[in-house]
Order: structure tokens, then C-alpha cells, then sequence
């Protein structure tokens, strides 16, 4: 499963940006057997040091992501985190998990 929202543009809370840079997306079986994956993320910030973090979804959650195949998917991923980031921001060392329902998809930081 391809993955990837590498280059994605997110807007802080105050405005500042920042830029997604994906640097390796590899699988998880650490979570009781469940086929997940994790995607290791850095946000290059103008003026300030990188965050680093990593963003996890199942297999399941993937297929219920909107989008007919894995770019749409992926976009609909970074869609979400740009309205995410907005809101909420984010810390060095966050880690977000990602599902999808009938409502769209769903993040939770679960660093906090």
C-alpha cells in the first residue's frame, strides 16, 4: 500500500507553515497481531528547528479511507491533518493515529 503525503503544506495556529516530509513509511505488528503501518514524519519549519513524529494506521483503517485508490487516499490523509494542525498544532515527537469512518477521517494524538 503506497503511502505517502510527503510535501504537504500545514499552517500552525498563529500562521506559520511548516512541510511535511515523509522520510519512511514501514509495517507495525507490535499492536496484538493487527497489520498496521507507521509513517515517520519531519516538518521542515522555517527559522526553527524540525518536528519529528510518526503517523500509524491498520489496514483496516487504509481501506476505509475515502478515495478509490491510494492517492486519493493519501490526500484525504493529508486533507485532515492540514485542518488538524490548524486547530490543535503539533509537538516534536507526536504520534497520531489515523481511522476512518462514515464522518471522514479521524485523528488522534495519542503523544499527549
Amino acid at each position: 500500500m503506497p503511502f505517502s503525503i510527503d510535501g504537504t503544506i500545514l499552517r500552525f495556529p498563529g500562521g506559520k507553515a511548516g512541510v511535511i516530509r515523509q522520510d519512511q513509511l514501514a509495517r507495525d505488528m507490535s499492536d496484538g497481531g493487527r497489520d498496521a503501518m507507521i509513517a515517520d514524519l519531519r516538518i521542515e519549519r522555517e527559522g526553527q528547528p524540525d518536528l519529528q513524529g510518526k503517523l500509524r494506521f491498520t489496514s483496516e483503517a487504509f481501506l476505509r479511507l475515502p478515495g478509490k485508490d491510494d492517492a486519493e487516499k493519501s490526500s484525504a490523509v493529508a486533507r485532515r491533518l492540514i485542518g488538524w494542525t490548524a486547530e490543535s498544532g503539533l509537538a516534536d515527537g507526536f504520534f497520531l493515529r489515523v481511522d476512518a469512518d462514515d464522518d471522514g477521517v479521524q485523528i488522534a494524538d495519542r503523544s499527549r
